[in-house]
């Protein structure tokens, strides 16, 4: 089993990956195209990326059988269970479930507002390649 655990603030979104207790990967990345959008919209962004590292991640390990995604926003959860989103993010959360359904294994979806991945969500959690800063 795996626990995928996504996070927002204002500016960044994070997405941490653990198994067997052990962080195996982690994202950061700036919301700019959403500074000024609900937080919603941020919301979605943030899971269609956890999406994305989940599904690489198990096209490598293929031997994960069960993944629980963790995230702060209880409203997107609530839209995940039900199938149905309100219609402003169709859109982005149509886009979502067609990700998760590419995910071959069993899943569920928790309520954290403390989830892991908030302590990497800002700008200290954004790691730079060490050629980059030369």
């Amino acid at each position: 089993m795996i626990t995928v655990s996504f996070g927002f603030t204002k500016d960044y979104c994070a997405v941490v990956l653990i198994r067997d207790g052990k962080m195996e990967k982690n994202i950061t990345s700036r919301l700019r195209e959403y500074d000024n959008n609900s937080t919603f919209l941020r919301a979605l962004e943030c899971m269609r990326r956890a999406m994305n590292l989940t599904k690489f991640y198990i096209d490598e390990n293929p031997d994960v059988d069960e993944i629980v995604f963790e995230c702060n926003n209880n409203t997107v959860i609530n839209w995940v269970k039900r199938g149905y989103s309100k219609d402003e993010y169709d859109d982005l959360f149509f886009e979502c479930l067609l990700k998760l359904h590419e995910i071959p294994v069993k899943y569920s979806f928790k309520h954290n507002p403390k989830t892991v991945a908030l302590k990497y969500a800002n700008k200290n959690g954004i790691r730079e390649d060490k050629l980059e800063r030369l």
